[in-house]
């Protein structure tokens, strides 16, 4: 395994949901609406305390659920 893979390993494991009302997991049949530029301009953020951050590789939240659930189209083009 590769060092990217690694990482999106790491991060799929450490993530924790608080309270699942049965939303989760998206199914391909959902329909979800994306507001905003952050998905598509994603912003990491550095030099606080987290530290400086370098990344070489960066996926954003469109990226991520394209292809995996049905997205409003008219939002997606107005951002």
């Amino acid at each position: 395994m590769d060092f990217i893979e690694s990482c999106k390993n790491a991060v799929a494991e450490g993530t924790v949901l608080l309270e699942n009302d049965g939303t989760l997991p998206l199914k391909p049949t959902d329909r979800v609406a994306l507001f905003g530029r952050g998905q598509i301009e994603y912003y990491k953020g550095g030099t606080g305390s987290g530290g400086r951050i370098n990344c070489e590789y960066v996926s954003d939240i469109l990226t991520g659920l394209n292809g995996k659930v049905i997205l409003d189209e008219e939002l997606v083009k107005f951002y």
